[in-house]
């Protein structure tokens, strides 16, 4: 049975879909709705492809028994530990926003305004989330996993 997450005040919101019919958009407001085209957006196979999820513990805690994607939260972009450890250098003792701007004149001036720029967008991309409907194969994969099988996607 589809998972519904919230559901009211003309807002909907779905956590797992278990065929085609579940793909139609809903009255209302759709929060991260699921994908149009039916497919897992980690490796991009379609719904009936997919083998269903089981009962609890596989692989998730939470029952999605019968479901064939199930929607997860990842970040936006893969972790960059050089630019994180760069931009904690610069900004860890920032207090206010002149500590900021300071910090980021300093790493201007040390990287020039175009690597600093990507610095900052790259730490900034790795910290936010978004919602992604995986299939039972790809929402085990940790963070690396999920951007190499993205990459391979993407490369095909």
């Amino acid at each position: 049975m589809t998972e519904v997450l919230f559901n009211g005040n003309g807002v909907i919101s779905l956590g797992s879909i278990d065929g085609k019919e579940d793909l139609e958009p809903r009255p209302g407001i759709n929060i991260n709705p699921p994908p149009d085209d039916g497919r897992c957006q980690c490796c991009g196979r379609p719904l009936d492809e997919l083998k269903p999820f089981g009962k609890a513990g596989d692989p998730l805690a939470r029952d999605f028994s019968g479901a064939l994607l199930v929607q997860k939260f990842r970040p936006t972009g893969p972790p960059d530990g050089e630019a994180e450890k760069i931009i904690e250098k610069f900004h860890r003792n920032c207090r206010t926003q002149g500590d900021y701007k300071k910090a980021r004149e300093k790493l201007i001036q040390k990287y020039g305004e175009e690597k600093a720029r990507e610095l900052e967008l790259s730490t900034q991309v790795s910290g936010l989330s978004g919602a992604s409907w995986e299939c039972r194969g790809c929402i085990v994969l940790d963070t690396f996993g999920y951007f190499e099988q993205l990459k391979s996607l993407r490369s095909t």
